[in-house]
């Protein structure tokens, strides 16, 4: 999507949680959906809601989530013939967390060589976010991303090869912050109509390599922006670029715009993108949506 304009500039647990019991929660590597009587799988909650390539382990399936009022996801494997070798039929997964403090925080990951270290990166991140403070929302989005580093680290196995991409945004009202490692996309869509790419894409990935020792603003940048009443946040894993989706920018606006609830809305994108018979699904696709009131 070289096309997109790029803009200017839980549940709390007691304590610090420490790594210990983050790396249980990597070790779960997602809980199993329950099915719906359509045959699709729609996870609803109001403080977190985590879909993990771990879910889908058959080509051709999806799974939906939905957090209170405040967001919608969608994970799919792909329906066509993948455009790269794959150790897990869906490499990608993502979060949505509501924070004590009123704002949500989103995250999507995209892996490769194995799904783990994108579970590892997003299934926990409600407890990593409880379990480090920090003077600012940018100090503490860093803090949360080294402790799902280390949970994730302390439990890999030495053979596992895995490595993701990561957005991970907080939205607080119009407040907008994000860390971003990878290729993974953060677009806002203003009411007026557009799409611009908030997030600079590196050609780093977490799992192999410390984040603390790789350059800011190289391997990996951290933005903010203020929003506006209207807009629309979309985090989308690279599934979602036309090569493999068939999907335009306009053809994403067009399905993402209608009226209707975020959760049909990413349904539908989620639907086309997938279609091999479209011109998609040739890659693992996960995407967040969530409008700005």
């Amino acid at each position: 999507m070289d096309s997109i304009p790029r803009a200017a500039g839980a549940r709390t647990v007691s304590g610090d949680s420490g790594a210990e019991s983050l790396e249980s929660r990597v070790g779960l590597l997602g809980s199993k959906p329950s099915p719906s009587p359509g045959g699709a799988a729609t996870i609803r909650d109001v403080e977190h809601v985590a879909l993990v390539g771990s879910q889908l382990p058959e080509k051709g399936t999806g799974v939906t989530g939905v957090l209170g009022e405040q967001a919608a996801a969608a994970l799919h494997t792909g329906r066509g013939k993948s455009l790269n070798l794959k150790e897990w039929a869906c490499e990608d997964s993502l979060a949505m967390v509501q924070t004590d403090e009123g704002g949500v925080l989103l995250a999507v990951a995209d892996a490769h060589w194995g799904g783990s270290s994108s579970v590892g990166y997003t299934e926990p991140l409600a407890q990593a976010w409880a379990g480090v403070s920090g003077p600012t929302i940018a100090t503490r989005l860093y803090r949360a991303l080294l402790k799902l580093e280390a949970a994730y680290s302390a439990i890999r196995a030495p053979e596992d090869k895995s490595e993701t991409t990561l957005v991970l945004a907080h939205l607080e009202g119009r407040n907008l912050h994000w860390i971003s490692a990878g290729d993974s996309l953060l677009l806002r869509l203003p009411p007026g109509g557009g799409c611009e790419l908030l997030n600079t894409l590196t050609p780093f990935f977490l799992g192999n390599v410390s984040l603390a020792e790789t350059p800011a603003g190289i391997a990996w940048t951290q933005g903010k922006a203020k929003l506006s009443a209207g807009d629309l946040l979309l985090l989308a894993s690279d599934g979602l670029e036309e090569n493999v989706s068939g999907l335009d920018l306009a053809g994403v606006e067009a399905l993402i715009r209608p009226e209707g609830s975020l959760a049909q809305r990413v349904e539908a994108l989620v639907e086309r993108a997938t279609d091999p018979g479209q011109g998609g699904g040739r890659d693992n696709l996960a995407v967040v949506l969530c409008a700005v009131s």
